[in-house]
């Protein structure tokens, strides 16, 4: 990554750190994952079992921590680009110490969506119920200040009209502030 990527770490589960950034003033995800978490280099080049059918004989745990079999899987799916669903890679690349596999960032897609209205899903229920309502399940309802039930209830929103707009709306959100000033003050 060069030093004009903005480098805001959004996760950094497992082998992997996932960076937002820009190529060419286009908005991309670039996700790092370590190298000694690979099988071996080599089978990024090994297209013998580019068949519908993958042979890799990898649990899913492994696939997960394998950067090279991951790269090999998404080369495959670049067949697909221009369907909704698929994030299209852009470039991939190695040094001695990561893989970079540049992703193309998809802002509010509409996968979830599409989860939602199948019916039969669970998420029909947790629609009907609302966030309140599984709140109220569990007997939180009742028990969390006014502030963090809003937070909460806006965080978890199914409907994205209904949701946060942005981080800096959550950031300023009242729960969120009180927190703030509270650590402020205790660290002071």
């Amino acid at each position: 990554m060069d030093a004009a990527c903005r480098r805001i770490t959004i996760s950094g589960r497992m082998s992997a750190k996932i960076y937002s950034g820009e190529l060419h003033g286009r908005a991309v995800v670039v996700k790092a994952v370590r190298i000694d978490a690979a099988s071996s280099p080599s089978e990024a080049d090994n297209d013998n079992n580019d068949n519908d059918n993958d042979n890799d004989n990898d649990n899913d745990n492994d696939a997960a921590a394998d950067p090279w079999r991951e790269w090999r899987i998404t080369k495959r799916l670049q067949a697909l680009a221009g369907h909704p669903h698929v994030v299209e890679l852009l470039e991939a690349y190695a040094n001695k110490q990561h893989v970079f596999l540049v992703m193309e960032f998809c802002d509010q897609g509409d996968l979830l969506k599409l989860l939602t209205d199948q019916p039969g899903s669970r998420f029909q229920a947790f629609r009907q119920v609302g966030v309140r309502g599984v709140l109220r399940a569990w007997h939180l309802e009742d028990a969390l200040p006014f502030a963090t039930l809003d937070l909460l209830t806006r965080m978890l929103q199914v409907d994205p009209a209904r949701r946060f707009q942005s981080v800096q709306e959550l950031l300023d959100h009242p729960s969120l502030l009180a927190a703030a000033r509270r650590q402020e003050q205790a660290s002071s």
